[in-house]
Order: C-alpha cells, then sequence, then structure tokens
C-alpha cells in the first residue's frame, strides 16, 4: 500500500454567496436545495466574506488596534509556526483516502466541547486530536462502508445519544452527497474546483459547510478550513498561491486568544454573560460580533505584522499557542454544526 505522509493544521468560519454577482439570500438558501454555478464570482473568498460583515451593527464587540507588544509577541509566534511549516506532522495516512479523510475530518468537526472524555485519553490531552485519532479508526472501517453501529461505538462511546446520532446523521448525508456526486472520492470534487472561491462555495450545497447567519453575515469555517487543511497535504503550487484569499476562521479558541492579548474588548455585559454561561444561541447577535470581531482584528494584526503574511498565518499561531497555557480571558460556546 502507498502511503502519503502530510501535515494538517486547527480549526474556523464566513461567506457571503454570489451567482454571477447576485446575493443569494442564506435564508433562501437554507430553505431549498443550493442550486450553485460553476463559475460563481470574480471576487475572492476573503472579499466576499469580509464584505458581509458590513451588515453588523456592533453592540457587544470592539476591535482594537494592538499594541506593539502584541504585534512583536504575535509575529514571533507567526514566524515561529512558519518554521514548523505551520502544522503537525501526523501519522501516515493511505494515499487513496487521504481526501475523504480530511473531508470527513472537518465533517464531524463540531460540538467536541460538549463531551470532553469522549475525545481525551488524557487530560492534557486536545479534543481536536482526539476525533483526529477517532477518525483515523474510522478509515480502518473504510468511510464508505462503515455501518452506524461501528461509527457510533467507534466515534462516540462517550457521548449523549442525541449527540451521537446527530453526529452519525451528518457523516452519512455528507457521505451520500460524495458517492451521487463525486464517486465517493472527494478529490474529483477538489480537482474540479481548485480556486477557494469555488470549492468554499460549491460546499454549500452540504448542510454541514452552510455557515451562513439568517441575517445575510457568511462565516464559511469549515469550508475555508478543509481548502486550506487539503491545499497544505495536496495541493500544487497554484492552488498554494490561493490560501491568502481566505479569511481566519473564527472560532472558540481565536476570539479567546485575541481577547487575551487586548485585540478584541467585549462589553461589560457581554463579558459577564460568558463568564457565568458561555453558552450562546446559534446566530446571536453576540455570536456573530464574537465571530465577526475576530476576522476583522486578524485582518488588522496581519496589516501590522507585514505585507507577505496571511490571515490563515495569523490563526494557526494564534491557535498553536493557545495549546498549554492557561486563559483567563472568557470563552463561548454554541451547539452548531460548524464549529
Amino acid at each position: 500500500m502507498e502511503v502519503y505522509s502530510y501535515y494538517i493544521g486547527i480549526s474556523c468560519q464566513v461567506v457571503i454567496l454570489y451567482n454571477r454577482g447576485i446575493i443569494i439570500e442564506s435564508a433562501i438558501a437554507k430553505q431549498q436545495n443550493f442550486m450553485m454555478h460553476t463559475a460563481i464570482s470574480q471576487k475572492t473568498t476573503k472579499e466576499i466574506c469580509l464584505s458581509s460583515l458590513r451588515k453588523i451593527n456592533f453592540e457587544y464587540v470592539e476591535v482594537i488596534p494592538p499594541t506593539l507588544d502584541t504585534i512583536e509577541k504575535i509575529s514571533d509566534m507567526v514566524f515561529e509556526a512558519r518554521k514548523n511549516n505551520f502544522w503537525f506532522s501526523q501519522h501516515a495516512i493511505s494515499k487513496q483516502q487521504l481526501s475523504n479523510f480530511l473531508f470527513f475530518l472537518r465533517v464531524l468537526d463540531f460540538r467536541l466541547w460538549e463531551h470532553p472524555r469522549n475525545w481525551k485519553e488524557k487530560p492534557q490531552d486536545s479534543s481536536f486530536w482526539g476525533l483526529y485519532k477517532k477518525i483515523e479508526n474510522i478509515s480502518k472501517f473504510g468511510f464508505l462502508k462503515i455501518d452506524q453501529k461501528d461509527f457510533v461505538s467507534t466515534l462516540s462511546p462517550h457521548e449523549s445519544t442525541p449527540l451521537a446520532i446527530a453526529r452519525w446523521n451528518v457523516f452519512q448525508k455528507s457521505r451520500q452527497w460524495l458517492l451521487e456526486n463525486w464517486e465517493g472520492d472527494f478529490k474529483n470534487f477538489a480537482d474540479h474546483y481548485k480556486s477557494a472561491v469555488d470549492f468554499c462555495l460549491q460546499l454549500c450545497s452540504l448542510e454541514k459547510f452552510q455557515d451562513i447567519t439568517e441575517s445575510g453575515v457568511h462565516f464559511l469555517k469549515p469550508n475555508q478550513l478543509l481548502y486550506l487543511e487539503y491545499v497544505l497535504a495536496l495541493g500544487d503550487p497554484f492552488t498554494r498561491r490561493e490560501l491568502c484569499s481566505l479569511t481566519a476562521f473564527a472560532d472558540y479558541k481565536l476570539s479567546q486568544m485575541l481577547h487575551m492579548y487586548g485585540a478584541l474588548r467585549y462589553s461589560d455585559k457581554l463579558e459577564e454573560t460568558l463568564r457565568k454561561n458561555p453558552l450562546l444561541q446559534v446566530g446571536s447577535q453576540e455570536e456573530v460580533e464574537i465571530r465577526a470581531g475576530a476576522l476583522l482584528a486578524v485582518e488588522m494584526l496581519r496589516e501590522q505584522i507585514g505585507s507577505d503574511v496571511c490571515s490563515y498565518e495569523v490563526d494557526v499561531a494564534l491557535w498553536n499557542g493557545a495549546h498549554g497555557i492557561d486563559i483567563s480571558s472568557p470563552v463561548h460556546r454554541v451547539r452548531s454544526l460548524y464549529y
């Protein structure tokens, strides 16, 4: 069996849908089957995503210009991460399974915080890498062959039954989409949609990747993160040039780190709410502002660090830096498919 060693990284969200320049409203898109065209937009993913943030009237979150000390610290983190190619070298996966492995890793990466015991063999383990190892085990059954019983017992032995079933349903729908449209191989999809914007928007035909608020703000975290991970693992020089057209990946940890470094400021009301109970309603004003603020803060930091720095590099550096340290800043949680 041919074995392929590769690099894989962290987690993300954002995007407005354009069909030949016409915005498709998310409320309509989520009620109907997505009918997407190959030539979607001449805009980049980042331009589409950031322009959608103009819809937000910020009440709870403020983006703060970074201090010189913050710029220096995060700049050092970025360039240190560059030495490591930004990614952790992981266990070998067969080349035949790698495309689907990356796809299902992103499909199943959500709500890991609810049952930490399910993902951690040791208290210091990361939930994400626990998921990674479990998906490695699922791959041994065969992504296209595994049944519900083996899936749940392998992936969710310590999760609540409703969440375990929800995870299976998301997996099954994604697998069916792969079989019906791409001959069961995600590589066929990625080969067809090489540009970041086409790749990210075409994934919106799957519910898992419709990371769009009802108010029209578009967060395509799983879409953009999958593109990044796929390109770094399997992409060619052309697609690697596309990576700077992505935004950061707004999730729990990114916003918490940005708050810790003073790049985000929360209102007293929001901070009090998060410290009492971090669980927010999906699509609430507070959640949308936290995620949007994180994207804008990363853009501000990126510009200060240097013109050759990409948004994803700042994101990855902060995500890596968050592990193994105590963070006193508040963190939010949501019960979402997207992160």
